[in-house]
């Protein structure tokens, strides 16, 4: 789990795949090549965010062939990375490596998945993001502004009881609408699922629950199928 922001790439000339390439797995794996599989793709929103070439293993030394899949979850950057032998059986074991909508290297993170227990949860959790457009005139070539959208949602848990805050802003930049929702009721949790009580309007919410691993830590998954979807770390 790695830092993003998309401020960072939006008009800057940077494709983010390239930049965790370059400044995360290069120098990881001794990188002596890079390449793509776009398909033919030559629009940057369309190409899949993988990045392949050749490398070292960092313990052993030897010669490997990587490929990484960058997902971006919301101001986040995971990093899928797969190392094989030679290119044929990367091709082999993981066909749809650069696949944009169902890349089975990226499928690899759903193994990564813990159940939660009561216990787990106790203290406060947090996520957030952002996303800049910078926009220029398509006649002119003038710069013509930017728009920014950003969340933050702090969920707090206590025993049979919770508490949440979502903060958000969107709009132009100098002319910034901006909300918060608070809520406060009980929580009943089992191995996947996080029930929630007093919502939006009064409802009562499930929310599919899991842990994901990560370097130091571990994350919390929330997903209710309903538009609210974090990763959150705990703060405190």
């Amino acid at each position: 789990m790695l830092p993003y922001r998309s401020e960072n790439f939006s008009g800057t000339g940077v494709m983010d795949r390239d930049f965790y390439w370059d400044n995360h797995v290069a120098s990881f794996f001794k990188t002596t090549s890079k390449g793509y599989q776009d398909g033919g793709e030559f629009v940057s929103s369309m190409q899949p965010k993988y990045v392949e070439g050749w490398g070292q293993d960092p313990q052993t030394g030897l010669r490997r062939f990587l490929g990484m899949y960058l997902t971006v979850s919301p101001n986040a950057a995971m990093l899928t990375v797969a190392s094989t032998v030679d290119q044929n059986s990367m091709r082999q074991i993981f066909p749809k490596a650069s696949d944009r909508w169902t890349s089975d290297l990226v499928a690899m993170g759903r193994y990564n998945k813990f159940a939660i227990g009561p216990n787990d949860l106790k203290g406060t959790w947090q996520s957030g993001g952002s996303q800049m457009t910078q926009w220029y005139d398509s006649f002119t070539g003038a710069y013509a502004g930017a728009t920014i959208a950003s969340s933050s949602a702090t969920f707090s848990f206590a025993g049979s009881t919770y508490s949440s805050i979502h903060n958000g802003a969107k709009g132009a930049v100098g002319a910034m609408n901006t909300f918060q929702q608070e809520y406060i009721g009980n929580s009943t949790i089992s191995k996947w699922t996080i029930t929630l009580t007093n919502r939006y309007q009064g409802k009562t919410q499930q929310f599919d629950a899991h842990f994901q691993a990560v370097k130091g830590g571990r994350l919390l998954y929330l997903n209710n199928r309903a538009g609210e979807e974090y990763l959150l770390v705990k703060i405190k």
